[in-house]
């Protein structure tokens, strides 16, 4: 098998798995002992790597467990939205200005500073990872991003520019977590602590404003007048983002399911002698990284300025963003396509908060309270989805 596996695109396995998760269970049981699906019996199961089959399977899969799931398990996986339709309701009914165009405006420029850096540690952690430095590195692009605009360079040079950066600094975490086995925790707080050292030298402590009109029109500017373009770029990393939960964890690779965390052990997704898991974590950090720096190029091009103090506690909303989607911070929800759409309803939960909370004169000190409330209440409705895996190391 193991011979199979590296020099053939498609193997052959028999034995029984469970028919909800996948997984591949012992001879004789009968029900899965992490969701408690039924088990069923493989036979001579060919799964191919490329194919127009593969890809049907995988969406059949995709879409699998929405259609075996109860009700009461759709509204768990995705209560995230109903906290969503709460807060628009509260809004509207208790805060004066919160349905006019201008206010409803400004909460979907705010969505992508949000949602772009979600989307990337949403893929972290459902490697069992996590990355601290999202809010360094937005700092870090946006620096450089301002000084390249003000150097009359073109912003067609200056996005690609800012994913290349972003690829660099996610392959350094990627490479010292998977390759060198160090904790992401230490790993990420120490290249947060650089970048955001490096932001601070390069604007020697001082705002710089922005001139290039067509970056300011990338974070403030509208297609068509109607929708914002940093909300297009927010529609296109998410698509990345779900394409590339999608590639890494389809059926027609599922003896590598080398994406999600598996049973308490992230080495027990691979198979044997296939080091599928560092090059996954490698994918995904550096995937945090573009997100992270994209998210960094919107928002000083919506601030018309770079300062010192840019994306600093964006980690924390991130990270606050993914929980409050039901994603846990050691594993992936259920394994599950959809943990990168709940992220997403994660980071509209922070911006509904910040804006009642702002349109109700409370004060901004009591956001900070409120959004904890919140979090620890969106951690424990995770105990009450028994297929939540539980990951007992990085």
């Amino acid at each position: 098998m193991e011979e199979n596996f590296k020099n053939s695109n498609s193997f052959s396995r028999k034995g029984v798995e469970c028919e909800q998760c996948g997984k591949q269970l012992k001879s004789g049981e009968k029900f899965c002992p992490s969701c408690g699906s039924k088990a069923t019996e493989i036979k001579n199961a060919d799964f191919k790597e490329s194919g127009e089959s593969g890809t049907m399977q995988g969406f059949d899969a995709m879409f699998k467990n929405l259609r075996n799931d109860q009700p009461i398990d759709l509204l768990l996986k995705f209560r995230v939205f109903l906290i969503v339709a709460a807060l628009i309701i509260f809004g509207s009914i208790f805060a004066r200005y919160f349905l006019t165009f201008r206010n409803i405006g400004n909460l979907i420029r705010q969505i992508p500073m949000y949602a772009i850096p979600a989307a990337g540690l949403c893929v972290v952690m459902l490697t069992g990872g996590v990355d601290l430095s999202v809010g360094a590195v937005m700092g870090f692009v946006g620096a450089v991003t301002a000084i390249m605009a003000n150097g009359n360079i073109s912003i067609i040079f200056i996005l690609p520019a800012a994913v290349i950066i972003g690829v660099i600094i996610g392959a350094i975490n990627g490479v010292l977590v998977s390759q060198c086995k160090l904790h992401p925790v230490i790993i990420t707080l120490g290249t947060q602590f650089i970048f955001r050292g490096a932001s601070f030298l390069l604007l020697d402590g001082r705002n710089i404003p922005i001139h290039s009109r067509a970056l300011r029109a990338l974070g403030q500017g509208s297609l068509l007048y109607i929708i914002p373009y940093s909300l297009i770029v927010t529609a296109f990393v998410y698509a990345l983002a779900f394409g590339l939960v999608f590639a890494l964890s389809s059926p027609q690779k599922r003896y590598d399911r080398y994406l999600f965390a598996a049973e308490g052990d992230v080495n027990a997704a691979k198979p044997p002698d296939a080091d599928v898991s560092s090059s996954s974590k490698m994918l995904a950090y550096m995937s945090c990284g573009v997100f992270a720096a994209i998210a960094g190029v919107l928002m000083v091009s919506r601030m018309s300025a770079a300062i010192p103090s840019l994306g600093i506690g964006y980690e924390m909303y991130a990270i606050a963003a993914v929980v409050i989607g039901g994603t846990s911070l050691r594993s992936g929800e259920d394994r599950d396509f959809f943990a990168i759409i709940c992220s997403f309803g994660g980071a509209l939960v922070i911006v509904l908060l910040s804006n009642i909370v702002a349109l109700l004169n409370i004060s901004p000190y009591a956001q900070n309270l409120i959004m904890g409330i919140v979090l620890i209440l969106a951690a424990l409705l995770t105990l009450l989805n028994p297929r939540a895996n539980r990951v007992k190391s990085w």
